[in-house]
């Protein structure tokens, strides 16, 4: 065989593209000298990185866990407090509050909902156990009706 470490013979009555080459293999890590040198006194540069790094995985896991928290409490359909038990139809409102600087409101906020042959009276948007209508949130109230 002609093939060295510079040129590969190929042997082959296919008419087509070929290649060839070598894959140099990594030299074998010899571990206990890795170990035998592992002191903080001659690697402070690498333990001090590995614990700068590992710090601050630990905070954003915590305040990633915090803003979960925080997501779930927004999760859900509230229904509006004016509602009647005995009212028969029941609809769902979703509002959704743009992403600009100064989009969502801390204000009141009622309407009222109108059609071709009727209206309902004053109703509000609220919510006692978390904030709505905040900027780029999307908000679910359930309203009833009696016709």
């Amino acid at each position: 065989s002609l093939t060295n470490h510079y040129e590969t013979e190929c042997l082959s009555t296919h008419l087509t593209s070929f290649a060839g080459g070598f894959i140099v293999l990594p030299e074998p890590i010899n571990w206990s000298y890795v170990f035998a040198n592992a002191g903080f006194l001659k690697n402070k540069t690498i333990y001090l990185t590995v614990i700068c790094i590992s710090t601050a995985y630990i905070i954003l896991m915590i305040f990633g866990r915090f803003k979960d928290k925080k997501d779930i409490e927004k999760l859900g359909v509230t229904p509006l407090p004016d509602n009647d038990k005995s009212d028969q139809y029941y609809y769902q409102i979703i509002v959704f509050t743009g992403q600009r600087a100064n989009s969502g409101t801390q204000s009141k906020v009622h309407f009222i909902l109108s059609s071709d042959n009727d209206e309902t009276r004053v109703r509000t948007f609220s919510d006692p156990h978390r904030k709505i209508l905040q900027r780029g949130g999307v908000d679910s109230f359930i309203m009833s009706v009696p016709k």
